[in-house]
């Protein structure tokens, strides 16, 4: 789930703090049965959880988000016993799916997340009624920390996607690709694909890969021994004649006035 995703779950549902404990996670198998929808953190080391018959890792830094009613199976991946902290929320709107769903979730921001969890632990020990509200304000500071380190987690992965995603494209441009195809074989929405692109580019996916064969369509049409029709099928575009609107909008050469007047240079 992306942060923007689970910002908007965080602000259309209805949620409350209901209680959190920390557990020993031993390396035998525990069982239990989730009471509430809720998230499921490492404080240190590792472990295993089951949800329903799914395995996930935990380490610092991630989250397991459970929903009401499943069968939890929890394994310390150690020797010793490894300390675990349960976060468990009531939801009002029953109609939000996610809270219905197991997902993990990977986090930058662990110390923070850390602190967070440590703080919450304390006022929820407290009897008093005052500790009960200081429990719902930490409990969304608490998302807010999940949300922010959501964010630069996706970012920092981001930084690694579209280094790969350009080599691929400098690599393929000569195929028929389409920015679909690109999404579909790196396996992102088509509208992250978008943002990615924006934000280290400047440009869209489309734009890019055309100013890409744009620009190696220049160093083609440098060499007289190929024809514009040959050019353009070299830079993977299908047709002449859209190849040769789509270089004159880019350049304001139509490609044979480029390629007569860079010889005009030459000589």
């Amino acid at each position: 789930m992306s942060y923007n995703e689970l910002a908007t779950y965080f602000v259309n549902s209805f949620m409350a703090f209901q209680h959190i404990y920390i557990d020993k996670v031993q390396a035998e198998e525990q069982t239990s049965i989730c009471e509430s929808a809720g998230f499921v953190t490492v404080l240190s080391g590792k472990v295993t959880m089951t949800v329903d018959g799914t395995s996930y890792i935990l380490e610092p830094g991630a989250l397991l988000h459970v929903p009401r009613g499943a069968k939890l199976i929890k394994k310390s991946a150690e020797r010793k016993p490894v300390l675990v902290a349960f976060v468990y929320y009531r939801i009002l709107r029953e109609d939000s799916v996610p809270s219905n769903e197991h997902f993990k979730l990977q986090v930058e921001n662990k110390e923070r997340l850390k602190a967070n969890i440590v703080e919450l632990k304390k006022y929820n020990d407290q009897p008093v009624t005052t500790a009960a509200l200081k429990c719902q304000l930490l409990f969304f500071t608490l998302l807010d920390t999940i949300v922010d380190g959501v964010r630069q987690h996706d970012e920092k992965e981001n930084d690694h996607s579209i280094e790969e995603i350009l080599h691929f494209i400098h690599e393929h441009y000569q195929q028929h690709l389409s920015v679909t195809d690109i999404a579909n074989l790196f396996k992102i929405e088509r509208r992250h694909l978008a943002y990615i692109f924006k934000r280290y580019t400047g440009m869209s996916p489309l734009n890019y890969l055309t100013e890409y064969r744009i620009r190696r369509s220049k160093e083609l049409l440098r060499q007289e021994d190929y024809s514009i029709t040959k050019v353009a099928e070299l830079v993977g575009f299908e047709d002449n004649l859209y190849f040769s609107r789509i270089f004159k909008k880019r350049t304001g050469y139509s490609p044979s006035a480029y390629r007569e007047a860079v010889i005009k240079v030459h000589n």
